[in-house]
């Protein structure tokens, strides 16, 4: 046989099996994880919110301003079907400390929530997608006085995790600012209040809290301040996050 021919059955081979083992393990660098309703744009932050009062019914996840969409894929591009995908808001020794996750459950997501554990899971479908609203809360009482501030997280503490494997990490933003505080369940005045003080802390020299970037741009200024306000809003029109944490009932937090 011609040694060209060799080769290129040699080569052939070799590819074969590479793309053989490619298939169906789960490529951090192929997958994304996107905003549900810009996809195609990496999700800048995973945003906490609470349920509607109303619209479009009673106790909806808030997905406008919630969902996102992981994602996953293997290293040849191909949707990686029955994945199992983990948001984990307390990995690797980053907690997200000021994220509470609400007990309230919601369609195809698992919540764990014990032994310091704060994850939320689901399964991909045949796309090779899993989608996600992650329904939460902080304990901010608005206090931005030195020594004061509520524990806050700094970093992009949230992990996404597909089979065992770590797609990236992101910021956790917060609509309702002391929803997991006595009397501050669900997103309304008081945390338009509380965004808008952390603005002004924010331009005084205060340190970047993400809890405080509603908008996901990597800042802390007007613009959030005008997000939480439109959030407002649409909570008292029944929609968006005004009744919080709440499925038939109240559903609580996790613990810390």
């Amino acid at each position: 046989m011609p040694r060209f021919r060799t080769l290129a059955i040699a080569t052939l081979a070799c590819d074969l099996l590479i793309a053989g083992q490619a298939q169906g393990k789960v490529s951090p660098a192929m997958s994304k994880i996107e905003d549900f309703y810009h996809q195609g744009v990496p999700a800048r932050c995973i945003r906490l919110v609470g349920t509607s009062a109303t619209s479009p019914a009673p106790h909806s996840p808030d997905v406008l301003h919630g969902m996102i969409i992981v994602k996953v894929r293997d290293f040849l591009g191909i949707a990686e079907a029955g994945a199992h995908v983990v948001l984990d808001f307390n990995y690797a020794g980053a907690p997200c400390v000021d994220s509470k996750l609400c007990l309230a459950s919601v369609p195809g997501q698992t919540l764990t929530c014990s032994g310091g554990v704060k994850q939320i899971s689901g399964t991909t479908d045949g796309f090779g997608n899993a989608t996600f609203t992650v329904l939460g809360a902080s304990d901010n009482p608005g206090s931005t006085s030195s020594g004061h501030v509520a524990p806050y997280a700094t970093t992009a503490c949230c992990a996404v995790i597909a089979d065992g494997l770590l797609l990236g990490t992101k910021q956790v933003a917060i609509l309702d600012q002391n929803g997991s505080l006595p009397g501050g369940d669900g997103v309304n005045g008081a945390d338009a209040r509380i965004i808008m003080s952390g603005v002004i802390a924010t331009l005084a020299g205060q340190p970047y809290f993400p809890r405080l970037d509603v908008n996901c741009d990597g800042a802390v200024d007007g613009a959030d301040a005008s997000y939480e306000l439109a959030c407002v809003v649409e909570a008292l029109a029944g929609a968006g996050s005004g009744s919080g944490c709440h499925a038939d009932a109240p559903a609580g937090y996790c613990p810390p």
